[in-house]
């Protein structure tokens, strides 16, 4: 069993591959577009950006983006692929100003982080956005764990009940305006747009 960011560090070429944006379904596409409608020309973070899928597609439609994963080998990727601005940095940790941020943008990286750390990183993510701006988040649902095995190893992932994912969103302040799911290599993935209450 290894740690994410070793995980993904292994597997960047083939995630890259795997999960571009020609790959991605419309929905999720519906997504970054009202994410990125919402914080018009803002300044906004890609908390897990992977290779830079993301930031790329954001930065495009004109948004100031800059993106953090803690897998080195996501980062050393998408700074050789994409045009963006890349850090190696821990979402638990973000070494930003409060209220840096017109939004936050968090795709599959909450569930890596038992409930209790979860908690951490929502208090990082409301730290640094402005009141008014906007979290996307998404969630593994369910229960226990989950073991991926991928790359020729194994991460374990963290699954969480809907009702207490929403609760966990709304005790932060974080008022939820959109859900959707999605099934996704046999998990089950909420996806959720909230605003930061003041």
């Amino acid at each position: 069993m290894e740690k994410p960011e070793e995980f993904y560090s292994r597997g960047a070429e083939k995630f890259a591959e795997k999960y571009s944006m020609k790959n991605m379904p419309q929905a999720y596409k519906d997504l970054l577009d009202i994410f990125a409608e919402k914080e018009e020309k803002g300044k906004v973070l890609d908390a897990g950006c992977g290779t830079g899928r993301d930031i790329e597609y954001l930065t495009e439609i004109g948004l100031d983006v800059k993106g953090i994963d803690l897998a080195e080998g996501m980062i050393q990727h998408a700074k050789k692929n994409k045009k963006g601005k890349f850090q190696k940095m821990d979402v638990r940790d973000l070494e930003f100003n409060n209220e840096e941020f017109e939004g936050i943008w968090c795709n599959t990286v909450i569930h890596f982080f038992p409930k209790e750390e979860m908690s951490e990183v929502l208090d990082e993510f409301k730290r640094t956005v402005k009141p008014g701006g906007t979290l996307y988040v998404s969630f593994k649902i369910g229960g226990g764990t989950f073991i991926r095995e991928r790359y020729g190893s194994e991460v374990k992932q963290y699954l969480i009940p809907e009702e207490k994912a929403r609760k966990m969103l709304e005790d932060k302040g974080l008022k939820i305006e959109k859900v959707n799911k999605a099934e996704l290599s046999g998990t089950t993935i909420m996806n959720i747009l909230t605003e930061v209450e003041g």
